[in-house]
């Protein structure tokens, strides 16, 4: 082999090694789990998300009170964080 060969072949495995440590760094090739213990859930055991909560929030044809209910069925059971969200959606600009 020549120094060139053996160059190119160190600057491989040099780019190898670092594209599977930023992989590994940003969490594509993690082992941990990406759903929470704590997380909220549905009746039916599944993780509440966002999108679940915006799709209730910004329903226009839903009262505030309707709302209210929707997030209770969804599975928040706390009135508290129900205000919270509330709050939350009607400080956000529109748009």
């Amino acid at each position: 082999m020549t120094k060139r060969t053996r160059w190119m072949l160190r600057l491989g495995r040099a780019c190898l090694v670092g594209a599977l440590i930023a992989l590994v760094g940003c969490g594509v090739l993690s082992a941990r789990k990406t759903d929470y213990d704590t997380a909220l859930r549905t009746a039916e055991g599944q993780s509440i998300t966002v999108e679940d909560v915006l799709a209730i929030m910004e329903n226009a044809d839903l009262s505030d009170n309707d709302k209210f209910l929707a997030l209770q069925e969804l599975g928040i059971e706390d009135d508290d964080l129900i205000q919270a969200l509330f709050s939350l959606t009607s400080a956000q600009p529109a748009g």
